[in-house]
């Protein structure tokens, strides 16, 4: 069974599809309500497909956060960046 979430996501395509249609049809030409139907309709189906994706990627909202050690700015394996000149490039004079 489908979560809420999806079966709004599908309603809300299906009714903006159909008003979108129905202008449409109704005013014989692309109006700037047609097009405004038409450009909400990428967000219903994001909420129709958000539910299916997450629950297949197994994604969990609470999730462990590993703390790495990191290692100090002054520590002996620190080396310095090379000398642009040494590198070959031109340093800019304005």
């Amino acid at each position: 069974m489908q979560s809420a979430r999806a079966t709004v996501g599908w309603i809300g395509f299906a009714l903006l599809f159909g008003l979108s249609l129905r202008a449409l049809i109704r005013d014989e030409s692309l109006t700037m309500e047609v097009w405004t139907y038409l450009l909400l309709m990428p967000i219903a189906l994001t909420f129709a497909f958000s539910t299916r994706i997450f629950s297949t990627l197994g994604i969990h909202e609470e999730s462990e956060i590993v703390d790495e050690e990191t290692e100090d700015v002054d520590s002996e394996n620190h080396t310095e960046a090379p000398d642009p000149e040494d590198a070959g490039f031109d340093i800019p004079v304005m």
